[in-house]
């Protein structure tokens, strides 16, 4: 978002957004507020910007966290059974989809209970090879139904789409068998029996990595996700700008901005990452998990996991340390990815020549430590906040544990962004300073050649400045073979439409001139011949130009009253000469 800055004379009594004192002439005025200097509204920009780089972690630390914990439960695809499990998601996504009231309680591994909760019935999903087998998986060894629910009553089975008709004649022979308590009608197996969403082999697809219905399944899935990231930097970012004195469309249209750029790149980070957490990659990220989970002992692991569980039943020891390593795992993932996507904006350039090696690698440094630094703030705030929220009953874990994690998420994003930008500042210097230090060469050159006024220059510098693509222009500049003729390019134009306001100039005739000249001349002999006669009053030694006249010019020529006509003539002779010349040369 670019902020256009109004230079204006103060008309009534107003007072500095910034330091708050009040504004006396000139001052400078854009959405942001009124200020009294240009340092005001600089520093007001730096804080803006500081806030809205706030917002964007916040919002990226929530995408990445949803990611991981969403790697971390589509791990079990993974397994031989991880059709069934796929089946179990798909189903409970599209019911979600379709506004029903739809919980996948499946993930408590509880023996025998529901795998989901929709609208009030609890359902069993079986995925399986044929409609017969989904339906013996539902009896234990001894040929006993498992399966009852919280009312007594046989829970719902959910069967694959192309398997429905056979597990309903499966179903019909157990209950003439009388396996089914509470049930003697065969007829009334289809009351047992619920289609799923998906057949058998878009489960087994979805359970693998790069198959076209792994992909819609995550696409689907991601919008889940992206909306938590889009309404917490969207609703963070429309607070501010309220706050500021902003229209409410105005800053709703600014707020939304930012959740679609934030919650645009979480959709695509989960996707990817869910694609490599079907792949053998993640096993080798398992030595390194568990090793930091190991060094940081069951007690913080208990933390932060409870911490990401709001809602859920508590876990601890050796089952809240796999959890934590496994969220680990989908954090490093998830945030190589997010790097990923946004880097490629700065790899595409140095491709095409717009910035340097050192640039691109000084970027995508800057992006990697500030994702580390905020993963790192946001495990670091999550134990924290869990600790001090279970010593307060109203608080508890998972709340203390959220806000602890956005607070410290925010503090280290900055500290360690400003730490890390100080440091490679030094080392490496931006590609645009470099061409900023070429543009102000060509400025101070056109500058003198088109003689701006003080008031012009300002002008011209507040213009270039504030132009909308002064970032993408310095790229090209960079990749210039002529960095000066690009850089009277950028300027010109602008200086171009400056001077053509100034006021026109009308030429004096050569009448005019020649008459304040023999003014100028004559009131210079006279007060020369005046002061010389006053013998008695000493020199003022001033260095004007009239005084430069006298004693230069007129010292030798006018030693007396009566050569003063004579003076005027010869004049008037070199100027009849000069005009004779120049005529002839026309």
């Amino acid at each position: 978002m670019s902020i256009v800055t109004n230079v204006k004379l103060i008309e009534e009594e107003e007072y500095c957004d910034f330091c708050g004192n009040k504004i006396v002439g000139k001052h400078f005025d854009n959405e942001l507020g009124i200020f009294c200097s240009k340092d005001c509204e600089i520093w007001e920009k730096n804080c803006h910007k500081k806030l809205l780089t706030i917002y964007n972690s916040l919002g990226q630390s929530f995408g990445i966290r949803e990611s991981a914990e969403n790697y971390v439960e589509n791990l079990p695809l993974r397994g031989n059974t991880g059709h069934g499990f796929a089946g179990e998601k798909a189903n409970h996504l599209n019911d979600l989809l379709s506004g029903k009231n739809a919980y996948h309680t499946g993930v408590n591994n509880q023996k025998n209970g529901a795998d989901r909760l929709v609208d009030g019935f609890e359902i069993q999903t079986k995925y399986c090879k044929t409609g017969s087998k989904c339906i013996n998986e539902c009896f234990d060894e001894n040929g006993k139904f498992r399966y009852i629910a919280s009312d007594g009553t046989p829970m719902l089975i959910e069967v694959p789409s192309d398997k429905y008709e056979s597990a309903i004649q499966s179903m019909q022979d157990k209950i003439k068998k009388g396996k089914i308590p509470g049930f003697v009608d065969p007829e009334k197996a289809k009351d047992l029996i619920k289609k799923g969403a998906i057949t058998y082999e878009q489960a087994k697809n979805i359970a693998k990595s790069c198959t076209i219905q792994s992909f819609v399944y995550d696409a689907k899935y991601g919008i889940k996700l992206a909306k938590t990231a889009f309404g917490i930097s969207a609703l963070i970012t429309l607070a501010n700008l309220l706050w500021r004195g902003e229209k409410f469309y105005d800053a709703l249209e600014q707020a939304c901005c930012v959740g679609i750029k934030i919650g645009g790149t979480s959709w695509i980070t989960s996707i990817i990452a869910a694609q490599l957490g079907r792949t053998g990659f993640e096993v080798s990220l398992r030595t390194v998990t568990e090793f930091m989970v190991f060094n940081m002992g069951p007690k913080v692991s208990a933390l932060i996991a409870n911490s990401m569980r709001v809602g859920k039943n508590g876990i601890h020891g050796a089952a809240a340390m796999s959890n934590v390593s496994k969220l680990l795992r989908g954090q490093v993932i998830s945030s190589v990815v997010y790097i990923t996507i946004f880097s490629v904006v700065d790899f595409w350039r140095l491709i095409r020549g717009k910035i340097s090696r050192q640039q691109a690698f000084k970027n995508v440094s800057i992006l990697s430590i500030d994702v580390v630094g905020s993963a790192g703030g946001w495990y670091a705030g999550a134990a924290a906040g869990a600790t001090i929220g279970s010593a307060i009953p109203i608080i508890g874990t998972g709340v203390g544990g959220i806000a602890g994690a956005i607070i410290c998420a925010s503090f280290s994003s900055v500290v360690v962004h400003k730490l890390t930008k100080s440091i490679l500042d030094r080392l490496i210097e931006d590609d645009e300073k470099k061409m900023i230090k070429e543009i102000e060469k060509a400025f101070n050159q056109l500058a003198f050649d088109y003689m701006l006024s003080e008031e012009e220059n300002l002008d011209s510098v507040e213009k270039i400045v504030q132009k909308e693509d002064l970032g993408e222009q310095l790229r090209e500049m960079y990749a210039s073979t002529n960095k000066k003729a690009f850089s009277y390019s950028l300027i010109k134009p602008i200086l171009i439409d400056i001077t053509s306001k100034r006021q026109f100039v009308r030429l004096p005739g050569n009448e005019e001139i020649l008459e304040v000249t023999k003014e100028i001349l004559e009131n210079a002999a006279t007060e020369y011949y005046e002061s010389a006669s006053e013998s008695n009053v000493k020199s003022d030694n001033t260095k004007d130009n009239i005084s430069f006249i006298r004693r230069y010019l007129f010292g030798f020529l006018i030693k007396k009253k009566e050569d003063i006509p004579k003076f005027f003539v010869l004049i008037a002779l070199i100027f009849l000469i000069a005009f004779i010349y120049a005529n002839n040369f026309k």
